[in-house]
């Protein structure tokens, strides 16, 4: 008993240290004379102006300890683009003068967003281009140029592929309806898919499957189209009434996004919510969610946290009046250099669905490769565990190249209550919890 109560709590360690309270927001203030905001999460402590960015910064990204800020370019037309990247700790310790790496964008091509696939490859979008480029985060050296559709916006990965959002057109601003998928392996084209007019963004839910934001022609009927990302085969349109430009999802599978207010649908079946559980109206801004399920909406003036579950308020933090704040990344440190809200590159337990769950689920999962090589097969593991430490089932135990898989969890010989799952691959493990009502 002893050995199975140690299990259990070590168990228990691994998924408190893995839900760890973040130590920090950033965001951009401003659409001119822009300058970093930094929020100590633990302490409360604000720095409004940190350090001057853009001109015109479009994105904050995270990766590992490090800090990216695309800079577009002065007067929207590429001059002077940049991303800036900054050391984490040098911001928190409030170094003085700020240390900075400034890679630049030649030709003025305006970038526009920044997504990374590994520790050595990642993408920009280049909105004037209608381009994305490969860049290699290791060395900060820009790659291969790749041809997309017009105007190219946000960007995303899954199974192996980039979506890239195409716009608009930057010679005469006709709205795009297309999305290009792109080959992380070969860099090249493989397909375009066909979506509402103005696409700008896109999440990725538990279950894997694409979401593509299209605000419209600004006349409020935006709009969101799901895809299936190993076919690329739509399954299904959200209508959202607004001009909705990002999409968030919590670990119950809701997704939010932000129009005159916060607007919800549910990211399993694409039924709208309503959000007006709160004694008050959430107002819109810019969405992020960490994975401890924290909602942070940005917007003139102020970012608010709130309970992404339940849509409560948890705390305000007033900041320049006048000023609009978008663009929100959250930190916690990470030692081992994995991205904030990412498992090593390509390494991913999603939720069970349905969860809870009577009597079978199904968990999807995602294997990365090893040693830089995507062909390479490894040992992977994954085991159900009771709240005593004791295994109760092994749904995989067995040599696999990487990609995504999904299986079915059968819990019909067991007994209502909460259980753990946990993935190992190629010395990393990752573990959620699970529900079996009966």
């Amino acid at each position: 008993m002893k050995k199975q109560i140690l299990l259990f709590l070590v168990l228990c360690a691994a998924i408190n240290s893995a839900q760890a309270l973040p130590k920090a927001a950033f965001a951009i203030r401003g659409y001119s004379n822009q300058a970093l905001t930094y929020i100590n999460l633990q302490t409360g402590v604000v720095r409004d102006s940190v350090v001057a960015i853009g001109p015109a910064a479009n994105a904050l990204v995270i990766r590992g300890n490090k800090l990216y800020v695309v800079n577009s370019g002065g007067s929207f037309v590429g001059l002077n683009a940049s991303i800036m990247i900054f050391n984490i700790a040098d911001i928190i310790n409030n170094v003085q003068p700020l240390p900075v790496t400034r890679v630049s964008i030649p030709d003025n091509k305006n970038p526009y967003d920044l997504l990374f696939v590994n520790d050595t490859k990642a993408y920009i979008s280049y909105l004037l281009d209608s381009s994305v480029v490969a860049f290699n985060p290791s060395n900060n050296t820009l790659g291969r140029r790749i041809q997309v559709g017009l105007g190219p916006e946000g960007l995303a990965v899954a199974n192996g592929k980039v979506y890239v959002a195409n716009a608009y057109n930057p010679a005469n601003f006709a709205y795009g309806t297309t999305v290009s998928v792109v080959s992380t392996t070969t860099d090249s084209v493989l397909r375009t898919l066909n979506v509402y007019f103005n696409p700008q963004s896109f999440g990725v839910d538990a279950l894997g499957r694409l979401h593509v934001v299209s605000t419209g022609p600004y006349d409020n009927t935006g709009r969101v189209t799901v895809f299936n990302t190993t076919t690329d085969a739509p399954v299904g349109t959200v209508q959202l009434f607004g001009n909705v430009s990002s999409v968030v999802f919590n670990s119950a599978q809701t997704a939010y996004s932000s129009a005159s207010g916060l607007v919800a649908y549910n990211a399993n079946t694409l039924d709208t919510i309503r959000t007006n559980r709160n004694p008050y109206p959430i107002a819109s801004g810019s969405l992020t969610i960490d994975r401890g399920d924290t909602l942070y909406i940005a917007r003139t003036g102020s970012i608010t946290l709130y309970n992404a579950l339940t849509r409560d308020s948890l705390s305000r933090f007033s900041l320049t009046a006048a000023a609009p704040y978008f663009g929100v990344a959250v930190y916690r440190e990470q030692p081992t250099g994995v991205a904030e809200g990412e498992t090593p590159a390509e390494f991913l337990l999603a939720q069970n669905y349905p969860n809870p769950f009577n009597p079978t689920t199904e968990i999807r999962y995602q294997i990365s490769e090893v040693g830089g090589q995507r062909s390479e097969v490894s040992h992977v593991t994954l085991r159900v565990f009771d709240v005593l430490g004791r295994e109760v089932a092994t749904l995989v135990n067995e040599q696999m190249q990487p990609g995504s898989y999904s299986i079915q969890f059968d819990g019909r010989s067991l007994s209502s209550g909460m259980y753990f799952y946990r993935l190992t691959n190629g010395g990393k493990s990752t573990t959620k919890k699970l529900t079996l009502m009966k």
